[in-house]
């Protein structure tokens, strides 16, 4: 099913309240503004509710400095959950993906022109669960792929589960890293809400930008950006709690991390 809204509350009503009752919703916000860039949201996941956080958050951030998106969106559960229909030709015209999916097996094709969107260079955000998007759990649906190696080969991670969620870290930049773009007015520290993912160690291509940190145990990369085989720039954080929306830090950080991710 195809959405293309300019207004953002008719995407909010469409997205929300018909959600239950198709397979995939894509919309599209565009702007009134010369556009600095198209991103396609690719949201598949159940627990963090990015459907509503991101959309927010594309709203209210970037939607009045230029920048235009597709949001291409799966239900929770059911054989839909699996099919992220439209994605292909969202792609074709994105600058940057931004993913938030977890354990999603999408159809062949869709899967490939996610691939092919990476092998040509294409600038990715990933949040949260995105580090096991493409890792299903059992036997992948036929038509539909699998991509388990996605957290070394793109992001550069290490994903091998999280700390107990009712522990809650603190977010602190990591040692060297204060003068990146992408931490440019990120100061002091904050706690997240959500649990602390195991991530060491990274690929020898990618740069931590934040650490987390627990009582009693090592801390974690938690902000790191990477430059895979093809290229192009990979931003990824193991945060996107709701909770973590509510810290003006992590917003600026999305922020920055959108500038860098297309300024080349």
């Amino acid at each position: 099913m195809g959405i293309c809204k300019n207004n953002f509350f008719w995407f909010l009503v469409t997205l929300f309240l018909l959600g239950p009752l198709v397979g995939c919703q894509q919309a599209r916000i565009q702007n009134d503004v010369e556009t600095n860039g198209h991103i396609v949201f690719m949201i598949g996941e159940p627990e963090y509710q990015t459907r509503q956080t991101l959309a927010v958050f594309f709203e209210r951030h970037l939607a009045s400095q230029g920048y235009t998106a597709d949001f291409v969106v799966v239900p929770d559960e059911g054989a839909g959950m699996h099919d992220f229909a439209g994605l292909e030709a969202a792609l074709a015209g994105a600058d940057l993906l931004w993913l938030s999916v977890h354990r999603r097996g999408p159809r062949a094709e869709q899967l490939d022109a996610v691939r092919g969107y990476l092998d040509r260079g294409g600038s990715l955000i990933g949040v949260r669960t995105a580090s096991h998007a493409f890792a299903p759990r059992g036997e992948v649906m036929p038509g539909h792929a699998a991509w388990l190696a996605f957290d070394p080969e793109i992001l550069g991670g290490n994903y091998k589960g999280h700390h107990p969620k009712d522990q809650h870290p603190t977010i602190r930049i990591a040692r060297d890293a204060a003068g990146h773009p992408v931490l440019q007015g990120v100061s002091g520290e904050f706690v997240s809400p959500g649990s602390l993912y195991k991530t060491t160690p990274l690929a020898d291509t990618a740069t931590p930008l934040m650490t987390g940190h627990l009582a009693g145990v090592r801390s974690e990369p938690v902000v790191w950006i990477n430059r895979p085989r093809a290229g192009g720039r990979v931003f990824y954080t193991s945060l996107g709690h709701p909770g973590d929306f509510d810290h003006p830090a992590f917003r600026v950080l999305l922020r920055n991390a959108v500038s860098w991710a297309l300024s080349e």
